[in-house]
């Protein structure tokens, strides 16, 4: 995944939930307008997680509470009693633990001492966690399909999605393309 490798270390993370846009940053105009797809159009919903899955490896681009690795919705959001007194609110998955003897071994810290009603939630938690597997593969990206990206079917999936309806269908406006590369 050297593309994404290269994207993330000119443009920043490519996880649109990771992208911060704002002012005094370096992100390429091309980058701002390829990540807000859609969201200048009021169109609902990620474009990003309608082609790429992320799989959960190490968790070392994953981070703990504030993406959605497990679940219905990011831990921040499930569990936001724990996350406002942990002590590793913007931490990865990866730095959340060890490995031990081939075995991940967890190492969630707190500010304090659990009230007895947080304990609930705190083994709640612990039996969400205990259930995923983490491995020594760093994360990756896949693509939605099942099959390799490739730029020619992500730029078929947005000009489907995005741009408007037109007499021409994609092999006469590959001509045209052609054309105006000639």
């Amino acid at each position: 995944m050297l593309w994404k490798r290269v994207l993330e270390a000119r443009y920043g993370v490519v996880a649109r939930s990771n992208l911060l846009i704002g002012r005094g940053n370096n992100f390429s105009i091309w980058w701002k307008d390829l990540v807000g797809l859609g969201v200048e159009k009021g169109m609902v919903g990620d474009w990003i997680k309608d082609v790429f899955i992320k799989k959960l490896g190490n968790g070392g681009s994953t981070r703990f509470w504030l993406d959605h690795w497990i679940g219905v919705a990011p831990l921040k959001e499930v569990f936001p009693r724990l996350y406002n007194i942990s002590l590793q609110m913007n931490h990865t998955i990866q730095e959340m633990g060890e490995w031990v003897n081939d075995k991940w071994i967890w190492h969630i810290k707190w500010r304090r001492i659990f009230f007895t009603w947080e304990e609930d939630m705190d083994r709640h938690l612990w039996n969400l966690i205990g259930a995923v597997t983490i491995t020594k593969e760093p994360d990756s990206w896949s693509y939605v399909n099942g099959g390799v990206y490739t730029v020619s079917a992500n730029y078929v999936y947005l000009y489907k999605k995005f741009l408007p309806s037109s007499t021409l269908g994609l092999e006469s406006i590959a001509v045209v393309a052609q054309v105006w590369r000639s």
